[in-house]
């Protein structure tokens, strides 16, 4: 099985056609990959900046586990 690319616009919420993959705003979430509190991209193909799926689910899991421990990111 291969795992699948998703861009910025993918994965955070400001889209109407699409459902993100998690709910905050674009300056959130580029405000996250520059402080580093979010993956890097994995890849570039031309102009694209992508990430795995695989990344982006494993921070997701990240933060649930790290919000139920009390630790704020």
């Amino acid at each position: 099985m291969t795992d699948a690319l998703v861009r910025a616009r993918d994965i955070y919420s400001g889209d109407a056609d699409r459902v993100p993959l998690i709910s905050i705003g674009k300056t959130k979430f580029f405000d996250l990959v520059k402080r580093g509190a979010f993956p890097p991209p994995d890849c570039r193909i031309g102009g694209a900046v992508l990430w795995r799926l695989s990344t982006v689910q494993t921070w997701i899991t990240a933060q649930c586990a790290d919000a139920g421990s009390g630790v704020a990111k």
